[in-house]
């Protein structure tokens, strides 16, 4: 099947290839936008009913997370970490992976079983019963901001400076780095109306929180 058939629903643009092989299909080509609009009709009419090899060439790690059953992560020219998709988006274990995977992650010391110790403080998690080296992992989703440090029920709670701020539609990914501790950054992802409201642009104070039940703590 080729991107000019009229049967195909890939786009021109792309270049692919399926071979009459029982034992290997490949598709070549940058994946994006188009990748996710046909995600499903790969899935199940090539994929699924498929029962050699498959190999899929792309550049975007959405591809991998959402069509491979197995990731192996290296970094540096080693494998970093190994598992399934659901695995490496629920429990990273190095920055590499969590940049990949779209989570804050840090190191630390489980004191308790609530609270891990980093390199920027005590971080409150969810109940957990582990101790000792530990990591800490929450979403950008779940890091709320504010102009001034807020009242309530968020355990944990940082003054931070805006380093950057990158819109994609009507969402906002704000970088962050907490006030007096240099090499240590922060995602928060917030809507474009709250950039907005909040005048978030580089240099700008303000104040991050990211309530316990948010924040996942597991063994290192």
């Amino acid at each position: 099947m080729s991107a000019t058939d009229p049967d195909c629903p890939f786009p021109e643009t792309a270049d692919i290839h399926t071979s009459s092989d029982e034992y290997a299909t490949r598709f070549a080509g940058p994946a994006g936008e188009w990748m996710l609009a046909v995600q499903e009709k790969i899935t199940w009419r090539l994929l699924r009913g498929f029962a050699g090899a498959t190999v899929l060439v792309t550049h975007d790690p959405l591809d991998a997370l959402t069509l491979a059953d197995e990731l192996v992560f290296l970094d540096g020219g080693r494998v970093v970490q190994q598992g399934r998709p659901a695995e490496a988006i629920a429990r990273p274990r190095t920055p590499y992976v969590a940049q990949v995977v779209g989570l804050n992650l840090y190191a630390g010391h489980a004191l308790d079983g609530s609270t891990v110790h980093t390199a920027w403080g005590a971080v409150v998690a969810a109940p957990h019963e582990h101790r000792g080296e530990s990591w800490v992992a929450f979403a950008p989703s779940a890091v709320a901001l504010y102009p001034a440090r807020p009242e309530g029920s968020p355990r944990n709670t940082w003054e931070v400076v805006v380093a950057g701020v990158e819109v994609s539609g009507q969402r906002a990914r704000v970088r962050l780095q907490p006030l007096g501790m240099p090499g240590v950054s922060l995602a928060s992802e917030v809507t474009v109306a709250s950039v907005v409201a909040l005048g978030l642009e580089p240099g700008v104070r303000a104040w991050a929180t990211v309530k316990a039940a948010e924040v996942a703590a597991y063994p290192a």
